[in-house]
């Protein structure tokens, strides 16, 4: 499959994307309609997510979405949270989550960010620890409380280039 070029996503493709975050959730161990109800706000992709102008979507050549990755500033100087992740499960294991993550990293380094922090499913952690991650800590997914999330950190490298 040729995907085109990572882009910034689009106010009107919420719903479309909403509906990506959604699908990628059901596809996760232990996932029921009333656990995805109550992860619903952890799985939209609303107007203030995309009015950051940090959520980016990858897509195919025909223009369907197949991914979606967004960044948030923190307070903490040099930091950056990796606010969501997600694949349309049908095209899993095929690059598009590393390109999304790949291109969140570069992303951080633009933004003059030194540590990636990523609040990972369970069942993601692995990927992310396969792309450099380190895992620090757990903790309960506020809004479910008895899924532990792993805590983990990417350190950005920095592309300054030498002067000449």
């Amino acid at each position: 499959m040729r995907l085109k070029p990572i882009r910034t996503a689009r106010i009107d493709e919420a719903p479309s994307l909403t509906r990506l975050s959604v699908d990628a959730a059901k596809s996760l161990p232990r996932y029921d309609d009333a656990l995805l109800e109550r992860h619903a706000p952890a799985l939209e992709i609303d107007l203030p997510l995309l009015s950051s102008g940090l959520t980016y979507v990858a897509e195919a050549e025909d223009g369907s979405l197949l991914g979606v990755m967004a960044l948030a500033p923190t307070t903490l100087a040099g930091f950056v949270l990796l606010e969501r992740l997600f694949v349309d499960p049908r095209f899993h294991r095929i690059g598009i989550g590393t390109e999304l993550f790949s291109y969140a990293v570069d992303r951080a380094n633009r933004l003059r960010r030194s540590v990636m922090v990523i609040y990972a499913h369970p069942a993601a952690a692995g990927f992310y620890t396969r792309l450099g991650a380190i895992e620090i800590g757990v903790h309960p997914f506020h809004l479910s409380p008895e899924i532990k999330m792993p805590i983990l950190v990417r350190s950005i490298p920095s592309s300054e280039t030498s002067p000449g």
